[in-house]
């Protein structure tokens, strides 16, 4: 248990540094964040997703949060555009039908109380990494995920 808090929480920081540098006065982003480490903190159980739901919730307080508009004729979810669209894309600009599809239940569902496979948790995690990848300039590549998918390798 130790050792998976402590990744995610090295996963949180990591990804604070790379996108909270200009973020001056928001009170909501860093009470956010602080609820995020304080739930870590005292969580035994129900966390495993914990950075899954930051990644989500910081891409709200950061302005760009992903929409979740797929229907029957917008079935691929478009990196760039941050919303479902009619037109398939290749990585990393886009994702296929089926990835979409789990991407769309990801973003309506609790992350506290949904299981993943692995498989689906290493795709969301993935998608969510681009996608910051694309609207934070600088973002680049981060070192934690990978512990983080050895840890959660279950």
């Amino acid at each position: 248990q130790h050792i998976s808090k402590l990744s995610i929480a090295q996963f949180m920081h990591e990804v604070m540094l790379k996108t909270l540098k200009d973020q001056h006065e928001h009170a909501a982003l860093f009470e956010f964040v602080e609820e995020c480490f304080d739930y870590l903190n005292e969580a035994n159980e129900g966390y495993h997703n914990l950075h899954l739901h930051f990644l989500f919730e910081l891409s709200k307080h950061l302005g760009f949060e992903p929409q979740n508009n797929r229907n029957d004729s917008s079935l691929f979810f478009d990196v760039r555009e941050g919303r479902f669209t009619e037109t398939a894309m290749v990585w990393p600009f886009g994702l296929d039908q089926a990835q979409s599809a789990l991407f769309s239940e990801t973003l309506r569902c609790n992350f506290f109380t949904t299981r993943f496979s692995r498989e689906e948790k290493h795709l969301v995690l993935d998608v969510f990494l681009n996608y910051f990848a694309f609207h934070i300039p600088g973002f680049g590549i981060l070192k934690s995920p990978e512990v983080l998918k050895e840890v959660f390798n279950d």
